[in-house]
């Protein structure tokens, strides 16, 4: 998908939930709803196509544009908050007149009433993996997929930076216990590096500082250099990052100009190879532990070479035991319109943790489980986290949580989920 279609729907949604949940302005009225938008190939302009049932008149259909469109400043700001992107677009209001025909008006009438809080708020117990689209903060993706599901508890898994796409696994519910796990999980990678050029961020949404000439780099050079940026390593986490100082996520300090100091940290990268070489650009492929910055890679691999790098581009193509065939695109996602159908996309609960060995026990042991007693099992391993499934006549095995064998060897509960 481009991009401008890309933003074209996040656009679509973000304007949707404004108007529902911040404009107070009596004339806007409480049954707007957003047809279509459609974003300029340079991201300057949004055209937001709207309707509203409390808008019978043409009088009305009027002052309701006049009202939106006076407020467009509002929605840019409220816009460029939710999405970082170098531009944002302006919004421009247009009545949508198609949807007074007889079935468009019925979907509008539908739409309203979803909106509706009794539809809020569903138990939803799985694992999304999610196509996070570029331009996307993680945690605006979470918050998309929390509305198309109506799910009470979303949350991610370690995030990516807005200008990354790929592998974003979402845990809904009880699945959210296991959330630890997938964090700690390793990690795969395709990063384009522009070579020549280091930014303030280290990637391609930051701000240029220096420039440098990449004639007589060689893909030669490239390998050698990597030597360095293979097995275990120690890296600075990057100012613009999300980890914490007293409280405050670093990227906020940064946005101020205030730099402070980082802890050194270790990190394992399992392997970094060159896959493509062209002039001032390189492809890698990696494969690293959790807390590794990308970004740190490529300005460590440009000072390397002498000239200065930033990712262009990255794509997250694994997150433990997710991949890319496992993923789901959120476009894909408003497509389906049965909770059902929804539902039926989300990875069981047990996947964050099919990696580990399944300790299998009948009714009755299981019961001691649940009010978190270790118990005995036969054929249990003798260390280690283990997955705790419930034997089921006729019926797939239940998932009951996670545990840890004792020393003594009894199998111990650490994580039950609570099954409806």
């Amino acid at each position: 998908m481009s991009r401008d279609l890309r933003v074209a729907d996040f656009v679509r949604d973000e304007i949707a939930r404004i108007l529902q949940s911040q404009m107070r302005d009596p004339r806007v009225g409480a049954f707007v709803s957003v047809s279509d938008v459609r974003v300029s190939k340079d991201l300057s302009y949004a055209e937001i196509y709207v309707s509203s049932l409390d808008a019978e008149t043409a009088e009305q259909k009027q002052q309701l544009l006049e009202v939106l469109n006076s407020a467009a400043g509002f929605f840019r700001s409220e816009l460029a908050k939710r999405h970082k992107m170098r531009t944002t677009p302006k919004p421009r209001f247009h009545y949508d007149e198609l949807l007074e025909s007889g079935p468009r008006l019925e979907k509008l009438i539908s739409d309203a009433v979803a909106r509706d809080t009794s539809r809020r708020d569903r138990k939803v117990n799985g694992v999304l993996v999610l196509n996070k689209p570029a331009g996307m903060t993680s945690n605006d993706a979470v918050q998309q997929a929390k509305r198309i599901f109506a799910a009470q508890k979303v949350g991610h898994t370690g995030s990516l930076d807005p200008l990354a796409t790929g592998v974003l696994p979402l845990c809904f519910g009880e699945a959210t216990k296991f959330s630890q796990y997938l964090l700690d999980a390793d990690k795969r990678y395709c990063a384009r590096i522009k070579l020549g050029v280091t930014t303030d961020t280290g990637d391609a949404d930051g701000k240029e500082i220096e420039r440098k000439d990449t004639v007589g780099v060689t893909a030669d050079d490239v390998q050698n250099a990597l030597t360095a940026l293979r097995g275990k390593i120690r890296q600075v986490p990057p100012m613009y990052s999300a980890l914490k100082h007293n409280g405050q996520p670093l990227y906020k300090l940064a946005r101020q100009g205030i730099e402070v100091e980082r802890k050194v940290r270790e990190v394992t990268v399992f392997s970094n190879e060159l896959s493509d070489f062209n002039g001032d650009e390189c492809t890698l492929e990696l494969h690293c532990s959790k807390g590794t910055y990308v970004r740190s890679i490529a300005e460590d691999l440009g000072n390397a070479l002498g000239c200065g790098a930033h990712v262009k581009a990255l794509h997250r193509r694994a997150a433990g035991p997710y991949h890319e065939s496992d993923m789901l695109d959120l476009v894909a996602l408003r497509q389906i319109d049965t909770q059902q159908g929804l539902d039926a996309l989300l990875q069981p609960m047990a996947s964050a943790v099919a990696h580990w060995p399944a300790v299998k026990m009948v009714e009755t042991t299981a019961f001691f489980v649940r009010q978190g007693q270790p118990v005995q099992v036969a054929h249990a391993p003798v260390e280690g986290w283990v997955q705790l499934m419930e034997i089921a006549e006729n019926a797939d095995d239940r998932f009951l949580g996670v545990g840890e064998i004792l020393a003594d060897g009894r199998v111990a509960p650490r994580r039950l989920v609570v099954h409806d």
